[in-house]
């Protein structure tokens, strides 16, 4: 049996957020059996888990969040309020570890090409403060959500690409009705060059979550899926930087 000593914080730290539970259960994503007693005083995230087995670093970001996550949107719900977490910091005695987790999805973290950053971050700007600004707004919450919940990360990453082929049919005059929607699609690619089987994949793996089902993601799956999707909302990024 693993025993972990995980540290976090409830968002945002000016309302008070106090709360104490124990669970048991699985996180499905990694398969990881646990129990856990969670405290929370003003705000302040205290977690004692043990596992049947060992929870590696990229997987204990989501077995965290998933444990408490779940807990803050009860309580956001039932209060009327708008509450996040942050886990902070991971202890296994047992096998000295003792690292404060970062904010870095490492499936991804590598692609950031710093050298271009400015000149990318202005061309997102440029677009969304356009008219149809909204859908680059949608695409880039989406893909934070979709980093940050596994159990939806397909949801998340073809609602993203979505917004963008939207965003690409508003500003080419295509119009909004159901017999447009095959123009829009063709429209995108279109601009992208992104055929139509790589688009479809990703829509496969999102069909359960699109309509309520749970759609869970092998680590190599949710790796695939992130890269993918970046790869197509960069590619049209590029493309509309011309627009």
């Amino acid at each position: 049996m693993e025993v972990y000593f995980i540290q976090g914080v409830i968002l945002p730290e000016r309302a008070d957020f106090d709360l104490s539970w124990s669970t048991k259960g699985m996180h499905l994503a990694s398969g990881n059996v646990y129990s856990a007693n969670v405290s929370i005083m003003y705000n302040q995230v205290a977690i004692w888990l043990e596992s049947e087995n060992e929870i590696n670093a990229d997987n204990m970001k989501h077995v965290v969040d998933y444990l408490i996550i779940n807990q803050v949107a009860a309580v956001s719900y039932l209060a009327g309020c708008v509450y996040d977490f942050q886990v902070t910091r991971v202890i296994n005695r047992a096998r000295n570890i003792d690292y404060v987790v970062g904010v870095d999805t490492s499936v991804i973290f590598d692609r950031r090409n710093l050298e271009s950053f400015d000149h990318d971050l202005g061309v997102i700007r440029r677009l969304q403060a356009g008219i149809h600004g909204t859908f680059i707004h949608r695409c880039l919450a989406d893909l934070v959500s979709a980093m940050r919940y596994r159990e939806d990360t397909s949801f998340y990453c073809y609602r993203a690409i979505e917004a963008l082929r939207n965003h690409c049919a508003e500003v080419n005059g295509i119009g909004n009705e159901m017999k447009d929607r095959g123009m829009r699609w063709e429209k995108f690619r279109e601009v992208t060059g992104v055929s139509e089987e790589r688009i479809g994949w990703v829509a496969e793996f999102a069909k359960n979550a699109r309509h309520g089902g749970v759609a869970m993601l092998s680590a190599d799956e949710y790796g695939r899926l992130l890269n993918e999707t970046w790869d197509i909302v960069s590619v049209y990024f590029k493309s509309a930087s011309s627009i």
